[in-house]
């Protein structure tokens, strides 16, 4: 593979994980607690084709080398736990983390999970649980008659118990923080677990030591609940939306400041109306562009219609014979013959084919270069040797099946449109049905032998040279059937890929 391709492609798969990244973002803009990932990238090792600051002669030294990159990858993503806004939203088990700090979640199997998101509710014996149900640690039990909840900025719980005139101290919700939050491994839920980069947790008790406070009656969107949103610049869906779109003043990946949150938003909103502009024109080009072939048909179509010769009287001239050429029937001759004749056809039509390919290939290529020096002195005199090895492969294995069947049978009766001069008949008809809900139509044209009609007056379709069948149908059933105008856009030309 060329070395432009090959780092070209770490790029692309690179700013693959990035876009995932983005996306994942962007789907979890109003999911409390959560917290956006940030994509670290590094470049790959360099090919040193010329070593900065070596010799170039006795008494110069190279200013710069040459230095050639082998393309960029993803290191990691990174959980920014920058503190979110927070909303309002009256309902006493609500909680948000105004600071650094977790609560503590049980898991079924016993162990601790973290989490952000403070949207608690009560179980049915009375405890406080996540939306999972899975019970805050430590454990806090509201008594049935309780009539109402309250929780301090330091987590203390108390309710006011129905025939007392004191609240009634149900217990503390303490935080745990770590050293490094985002070393945490995020475990889906909402929930983190602990890991070896994390640290241990720390028991923390709210305000206290540089934990955050609990805000009772605050959850919610974006950046709530300890910080529901994107990011330290993401306190708005627009800005990460930006984001993901770049800014016309910097790299595609760069973040948007909080000093040009209208700007970036407006240049976000128009590159998107122009965008959507495009497809949408590009969707409308195409449901009213309908080739002719597809053409919905109606019957008297002129193509098959009959012909009907009128022709003017033709006094004959007496012979004094009662035989008459111009009105005479031939006792013997029943068939068709005559421009305006008519014709029986005889439909039977039968088709079948089948076919099957199978393609494969590989290709591989290996090499290596080690220890290149020259006059025992290393590259160009510079005393470092080079070494280095290439691979690479390729295998495709495809396979295609198709068998493909088609019957027609039945009679339709057709009309004489002309007569050859070899006394060949050009014969043409269509037969209309018309249903509830549409319309089956057959239309056939071709030519026919005199020597092929039969006594009957029938000939059979098989006979018929450069035979022309259509059997189809009209209205709601063909409708069903057909692509829609959304489908034809992403199959026409107009399509890029």
């Amino acid at each position: 593979m060329h070395s432009a391709l090959y780092v070209s492609k770490t790029g692309l798969s690179a700013q693959d994980k990035k876009l995932t990244s983005l996306s994942n973002n962007l789907s979890n803009v109003a999911t409390n607690g959560f917290k956006r990932d940030r994509v670290v990238f590094e470049d790959l090792l360099y090919q040193i084709q010329r070593q900065p600051g070596a010799n170039s002669t006795q008494d110069t030294q190279l200013p710069n080398g040459l230095q050639l990159g082998t393309g960029v990858r993803t290191v990691g993503t990174q959980k920014v736990f920058s503190q979110g806004a927070l909303q309002t939203t009256e309902e006493d088990l609500d909680l948000a983390v105004n600071g650094r700090g977790f609560f503590e979640i049980v898991m079924p199997d016993g162990s601790s999970a973290y989490t952000r998101d403070g949207q608690f509710h009560l179980n049915q014996d009375g405890a406080i649980v996540n939306a999972a149900g899975l019970t805050l640690q430590p454990q806090i039990t509201v008594p049935e008659n309780a009539s109402t909840v309250t929780i301090g900025t330091d987590g203390t719980v108390t309710a006011v118990i129905a025939g007392e005139a004191q609240p009634t101290n149900l217990g503390t919700i303490n935080l745990v923080d770590f050293v490094n939050p985002a070393g945490l491994q995020s475990a889906g839920g909402n929930l983190y677990r602990e890991t070896a980069s994390s640290g241990t947790p720390t028991q923390q008790t709210p305000g206290q030591n540089g934990a955050g406070t609990n805000r009772a009656g605050c959850a919610g969107e974006f950046q709530c609940g300890g910080g529901g949103g994107a990011g330290e610049h993401d306190h708005h869906p627009a800005r990460l939306r930006n984001e993901l779109a770049g800014h016309i003043y910097r790299r595609p990946d760069a973040a948007v400041p909080e000093s040009e949150p209208l700007i970036s938003a407006r240049e976000g909103d128009k590159s998107m109306r122009n965008l959507l502009l495009l497809l949408a024109t590009g969707l409308l080009l195409t449901a009213c562009h309908i080739p002719e072939k597809y053409a919905e048909p109606v019957p008297d179509d002129p193509r098959y219609a009959p012909v009907f010769s009128h022709r003017e009287a033709i006094d004959p001239a007496p012979t004094g014979s009662i035989y008459s050429p111009a009105s005479a029937v031939n006792l013997y001759q029943r068939r068709a013959h005559r421009i305006g004749d008519i014709l029986t056809v005889v439909l039977n039509e039968s088709t079948s084919a089948s076919k099957s390919s199978n393609t494969s290939f590989s290709k591989a290529n290996d090499s290596a270069v080690t220890d290149q020096t020259v006059a025992g002195s290393g590259f160009l005199g510079t005393g470092i040797t080079l070494n280095g090895s290439v691979s690479s492969s390729v295998d495709f294995s495809g396979e295609a099946d198709a068998d493909i069947s088609n019957q027609l049978q039945g009679n339709i009766t057709v009309s004489v449109a002309d007569v050859l001069p070899n006394g060949v008949l050009a014969v043409r008809g269509e037969k209309w049905l018309q249903l509830s809900r549409g319309a089956e139509y057959i239309r056939i044209s071709g030519l026919v032998r005199l020597d092929d009609i039969s006594s009957q007056n029938t000939v059979d379709s098989t006979r018929i040279a450069d035979v022309r069948i259509a059997y189809s149908e009209t209205g709601e059933l063909a409708n069903a059937n057909r692509a829609s105008w959304l489908s034809k856009f992403f199959v026409s030309d107009i399509w890029p890929f």
